[in-house]
């Protein structure tokens, strides 16, 4: 009872009750206990929640004395340790189940994973029961109790009600400096109490051995005092207070204490359990040990460790949270994309349709391998890639769920590595005969010896192995796991190190750049076997597309965006190749077999040219004069056929051709001279001189509109045709061009690329 005015200086000792508030001395003089007072519960919860590595909790609380105290005690300890309480949610023991429903409700719009319970023990069972009808009671969650939890291993609640909170953490105060004496007190509690308590031993223990300090130590108190007053021991000394003491009270008058309230005696003495030490000022007994108890099957179960001098050590291992699950919740709710999500269910169904496109183009390939358009594409080679673009768009749902799963992570990065080289490791092979097959002599570029599939696959099946090789010792040695960004509170896969991944970028890098020079050294090649304007606008997209989306990837900071732009970057980077390399073929197969038009018929009209700057003639003014340079032919019949039209398309399409034409153009590094004829007599000539990729792009659509003023102005038909010249390395020289037109220098020539005119063509109406 407080004391009032008169302080009754008998010493009074607890081994159970562990109310913060009783350590006032003002109000409690000659009270002290040899139990931890509920300050420690706080202190260890929070070092164990430190210790787990979790950052932010909500505290449930009873608004009961108890409950008010540690909660308080906690948000302190927490704020020391740098760990945020998102709230501190209060509820009444008298509370019914609505005003749960409620309070329930609350705690999970916290966006806490991480709750702690101060309360008693059957509260803590009605709020996890709506917890759980709730959702926030389950392997994905984690609930702490404060000590007085342990009552329920004393209490009659149903077995099974309680093992349904299996998972649940709990602090105890254990004395003991080591297991000997718990073990023994454990063996005799458990054969004396079988019966009528078979699952208290733990708890039941500790309070006993508690109880037995405190009367080890009274009786302590009580023998020296007998023994310092031998003469005046008596009830009536004891009553009135005449007993020479042996231990000492210091408080002021008003009840506060200015030093020791605590009973001498009581300094550094050894026990049932262990060497006792107290606080001078409150007479709490200092925790050295606190076990860590959690719910298994119904009951407590001691956790190997302990807190002690302001250290957790938890051993993980013999750890296991809510659903018999031993994975280690997050401290949040991370995002990621889930099955059960719209956004996954429309990504699933675009790249299903992407990958029945690929499919049915795999066997249109296949059944239409022996049309020349078809064949000269290498079939093996052009399936093979076929099937890293279906690899492609294979991984993208291994971008959709939870990563938490390491078999998740391993997929992404051999899914995407293995699609990224049946793509382009086949292309460089695929491209590489193109060029050996057509090798330049002096004349330009004829036919060498052909060079089979089967010698092919080689060097194709050599760039996947060192693929293969990579990436099998990155997952052996580096193995990419499931990480938290927890600023974005997002999940994504990552390694410990970067060292197999800057391999994997500089290997593919390379794979990349000789795609590049393979295209470019084939440009020139027969237009059935070119794909270099394919390859360029292929890869040109896939860098752009990484360029502009892969830092949304990694700067967004809304989880949502990041994990959107990831997936249109791997599904457009396949898309890519397809439309880029196959669709045109396939269009050509469908203009072929259903509109009956023949391909080496197909002559595009409307994009002339690109990348044009127009000058000055340099060939001098227009003539008709058959020997004239820059227009072919010696008779007049010749004549007639003018200047043969400039052939922008490599790919014959449906208007595909301009952009192909476009970016063989920026890529191109050669002069060309441009004649363009109008009414087979009077030429004109400009002048196209090959850019950068940047400058080509900036001028390329200025050079086409000037183009088609200069016709409109001169009254010229839109149709008018254009000569293409090679460029002055593969040129000659020759004497002055006219005999009309002494006093011209000799000049150099280039070489004429023999065409048709438009006009000329069959089937085709120039207008």
């Amino acid at each position: 009872m407080p004391s009032n005015n008169v302080h009754h200086r008998i010493p009074h000792c607890d081994g159970v009750s562990t109310a913060i508030s009783l350590g006032n001395k003002a109000i409690y003089p000659t009270f002290f206990r040899t139990v931890p007072a509920d300050e420690y519960d706080a202190i260890t919860i929070t070092q164990f929640i430190f210790a787990q590595g979790w950052r932010q909790i909500t505290i449930l609380a009873s608004t009961i004395e108890y409950g008010m105290s540690v909660s308080e005690e906690l948000v302190a300890k927490c704020t020391l340790y740098g760990i945020k309480v998102l709230s501190v949610v209060l509820f009444s023991p008298d509370d019914c189940e609505t005003e749960w429903v409620q309070t329930i409700s609350e705690l999970e719009s916290s966006g806490a994973t991480i709750f702690v319970y101060v309360g008693g023990a059957k509260d803590f069972m009605t709020a996890t029961k709506e917890a759980m009808r709730q959702g926030i009671f389950s392997k994905d969650h984690v609930w702490i109790g404060a000590g007085s939890l342990m009552e329920i291993e004393w209490s009659d609640f149903d077995t099974e009600a309680v093992r349904l909170r299996d998972g649940t953490f709990l602090p105890f105060p254990t004395e003991y400096p080591d297991k000997v004496l718990q073990t023994k007190l454990e063996g005799e509690w458990a054969q004396a109490n079988k019966v009528l308590y078979p699952a208290s031993a733990y708890p039941v223990v500790n309070g006993a051995a508690f109880y037995l300090d405190c009367a080890d130590l009274l009786i302590q108190g009580w023998k020296k005092l007998i023994a310092e007053n031998p003469e005046q021991f008596n009830w009536s000394s004891i009553a009135s207070n005449q007993l020479a003491q042996n231990y000492t009270f210091s408080c002021n008058h008003d009840n506060v204490a200015t030093g020791t309230c605590t009973p001498t005696f009581l300094i550094n003495q050894t026990s049932v359990t262990s060497l006792m030490n107290f606080d001078p000022i409150t007479g709490n007994r200092i925790a050295q040990y606190y076990s860590w108890y959690q719910l298994r099957g119904g009951r407590f179960n001691t956790l190997v460790g302990y807190w002690k001098n302001g250290n957790t050590v938890i051993h993980e291992d013999q750890i296991l949270y809510a659903g018999n699950s031993t994975k280690k919740p997050y401290d949040r709710h991370v995002s990621f994309i889930g099955y059960g999500t719209a956004g996954a269910w429309t990504i699933i169904a675009a790249t299903g349709a992407l990958l029945l496109i690929t499919i049915a183009i795999a066997i249109l390939y296949f059944v239409y391998r022996s049309e020349n358009y078809i064949r000269a594409s290498s079939v093996m080679f052009s399936e093979l890639i076929l099937a890293g673009v279906a690899l492609g768009y294979a991984s993208v749902p291994t971008f959709i769920g939870d990563p938490k799963h390491a078999g998740r992570c391993i997929g992404q990065i051999w899914i995407v590595g293995m699609a990224f080289i049946m793509v382009f490791g086949n292309l460089v092979a695929k491209t590489g005969r193109t060029w050996m097959l057509f090798q330049r002599s002096e004349t330009g570029l004829v036919p060498n010896s052909p060079i089979t599939d089967s010698q092919l696959l080689r060097p194709a099946g050599l760039l996947i192995g060192i693929q293969i090789l990579i990436l099998g010792l990155w997952t052996g040695f580096d193995q990419p796991r499931q990480f938290i960004d927890f600023p974005r509170e997002t999940r994504y896969c990552r390694s410990q190190g970067i060292t197999f991944k800057a391999v994997l970028f500089a290997y593919d890098s390379v794979i990349l750049f000789a795609g590049v020079v393979f295209a470019l050294r084939t440009k020139e090649v027969a237009k059935k076997f070119r794909d270099s304007a394919s390859i360029g606008l292929s890869i040109y997209t896939i860098t752009l597309i990484l360029c502009v989306l892969l830092p949304i990837v990694s700067l967004a900071t809304d989880p949502v965006m990041s994990w959107v732009a990831l997936v249109v970057a791997i599904i457009i980077s396949p898309s890519a190749i397809l439309v880029f390399l196959f669709l045109p073929k396939i269009w050509i197969l469908y203009q072929h077999k259903v509109r009956g038009i023949e391909p080496s018929r197909k002559r595009h009209r409307r994009f002339r040219t690109v990348n044009a700057m127009l000058q000055t003639n340099p060939l001098g003014p227009p003539t008709n004069d058959s020997r004239a340079p820059g227009v072919f032919g010696t008779s007049d019949s010749e004549q007639q056929d003018g200047p043969l039209p400039l052939e922008v398309q490599n790919i014959e399409s449906w208007g595909y051709g301009d952009i192909a034409s476009f970016f063989r153009g920026v890529f191109s590094p050669d002069v060309y001279t441009l004649t363009r004829w109008r009414s087979g007599k009077d030429v004109q000539t400009i002048n196209r001189v090959s850019m950068s990729a940047a400058t080509g792009a900036a001028i390329g659509l200025p050079g086409i509109l000037a183009l088609r003023q200069l016709d409109q102005e001169e009254g010229l038909p839109r149709v008018d045709t254009l000569t293409r010249f090679k460029s002055p390395k593969d040129s000659h020289c020759s004497d002055n061009y006219s005999e009309s037109q002494p006093g011209n220098r000799a000049m150099c020539l280039p070489e004429i690329e023999r065409t048709r005119p438009l006009e000329q063509e069959p089937g085709i109406n120039p207008e």
